[in-house]
């Protein structure tokens, strides 16, 4: 509870006029000499607990020396109180007498569900701060908010550009969570078809929903101007041909508060536009401890390695996206997510994932970049240019080796899909780019220790000229 101690002398020693406290417990009952250093007798207001024992203490020990009462009996005194200092098992009481205060600060058992605890009072309250216990790492995790200037908590930036036919199923999927917090920001990258005439019908209906149009400039000109006009605190995106469980943003955000993450990510599934059926994407970096929140850097950077680019399934920071100036770069014709997703993930100090397959990743929509097999395949030389000079102004070996095993896995995938005609300039290019970093045999540790030892094979055919 020494957290929880600390935030309350933050918060006690500006000055308040008065407090209400709902213990459960007699250690919580030892926070009452702490608050008399601070505050009035009168003003200090003590609600009797369920627990008769806890009930007998405040009684016996601290009757005269606070104000006992019921909750409600807490109306009658008419009194206006700032804080609010709860225990175990007293969220309920927070919401039915408590919600319009300016200051929660309490603790919850793993049992109970601060969200619900939050959208009640976010409107009036300006810092709410709850440790909730975690039963599977015999620790807890802090919640900690402060009102922001704006009501908006998470921005969702949707690209648009022919996906006309796709629109409505991806629209209704995610204006089913009715939360009043959250902005759809779509921007019109110029498209030719109907779709800016759906998104104001649907608009019209939904104040939520924003429609944004510009020039054709690609998606990762359209992710920038969402970016720069996105008022929340979390930034998710979806591309516009595909769909979300209706509950995959709640359970994102509800994820990334609890604990402060700084990336959070669920699963995600491969929707089959034919046959309509959807398959589970595996072996996602989905195991117990980023379940529970990892906040060891280095094994959050290897979430760069791990996991595929799929940045439409997890939520971002916009604190982090400006403080290190991260965006899409838009002079890169395709894959513009890679390195937005290699930059945050370098840049992130703790992740939590979310054991669920929440997002429908569209696959055989005709025009889709993962279906390039040709010339356009080489940006991936040109995107990782512009990541080599960027991780290079780190100074720091273990990213480059990173970088370099990012690099192993994106060209081993050129190779499998590139046409015959254009895979020998391809792999040469390959080569002079690896050779950049490390040689061959660094190369092969490089896989044994990140990029995995699969890639040993087609590695050693290129650099013996086999391929």
């Amino acid at each position: 509870m020494k957290q929880l101690e600390n935030s309350l002398y933050q918060i006690i020693q500006k000055g308040i006029d008065g407090i209400v406290l709902l213990p459960q417990t007699n250690e919580f009952l030892g926070l009452i000499p702490f608050l008399l250093e601070y505050v009035k007798p009168e003003c200090l207001f003590c609600l009797l607990p369920n627990d008769k024992k806890v009930a007998d203490t405040i009684q016996t020990v601290y009757n005269g020396k606070v104000q006992i009462c019921s909750g409600k009996d807490f109306i009658h005194f008419n009194r206006h109180v700032e804080f609010v200092l709860f225990d175990y098992g007293s969220a309920e009481h927070i919401k039915k007498y408590f919600k319009n205060v300016n200051h929660i600060i309490g603790r919850m058992s793993d049992y109970e569900d601060y969200f619900p605890l939050w959208e009640s009072c976010r409107e009036k309250a300006e810092y709410i701060y709850i440790e909730q216990n975690r039963t599977e790492n015999k620790g807890y995790e802090i919640f900690e908010w402060e009102r922001p200037y704006t009501q908006t908590e998470l921005s969702v930036i949707i690209p648009v550009y022919n996906v006309e036919k796709y629109l409505p199923q991806c629209i209704e999927s995610l204006t089913e969570w009715k939360a009043p917090y959250v902005e759809y920001l779509f921007v019109d990258d110029g498209s030719p078809d109907d779709s800016a005439d759906i998104i104001k019908k649907y608009a019209a209906g939904d104040i939520r929903i924003k429609l944004i149009q510009k020039k054709n400039g690609g998606c990762a000109s359209a992710r920038n101007q969402g970016l720069a006009a996105a008022k929340g605190r979390y930034i998710g995106f979806v591309d516009a041909d595909d769909f979300v469980d209706k509950h995959m943003f709640y359970k994102l955000l509800k994820r990334a508060m609890l604990g402060n993450y700084d990336l959070t990510y669920c699963g995600y599934s491969e929707y089959y536009e034919e046959s309509g059926e959807a398959e589970p994407v595996d072996n996602e970096c989905m195991t117990k401890n980023y379940c529970y929140g990892e906040d060891n850097p280095d094994k959050v950077k290897m979430l760069a390695v791990n996991t595929r680019v799929a940045i439409w399934r997890c939520l971002y920071k916009k604190s982090i996206l400006n403080q290190y100036n991260i965006r899409f770069q838009e002079k890169l014709n395709r894959f513009d997510d890679l390195p937005y997703r290699t930059e945050y993930m370098f840049a992130s100090k703790s992740a939590v994932c979310i054991p669920e397959y929440l997002y429908y990743y569209r696959i055989g929509r005709k025009g889709q970049d993962t279906a390039c097999t040709d010339e356009r395949l080489y940006v991936h030389f040109n995107i990782f240019e512009y990541l080599e000079k960027h991780v290079k102004a780190c100074k720091d070996r273990k990213l480059l080796d990173l970088l370099q095993a990012i690099e192993l896995q994106t060209h081993a995938y050129g190779l499998s899909k590139i046409q015959k005609q254009y895979r020998k300039r391809y792999s040469k290019k390959v080569k002079l780019q690896l050779k950049k970093h490390a040689g061959y045999f660094r190369n092969v540790v490089i896989c044994l220790l990140y990029a995995g030892r699969g890639n040993i094979g087609w590695l050693t055919k290129l650099w013996i000229g086999l391929y």
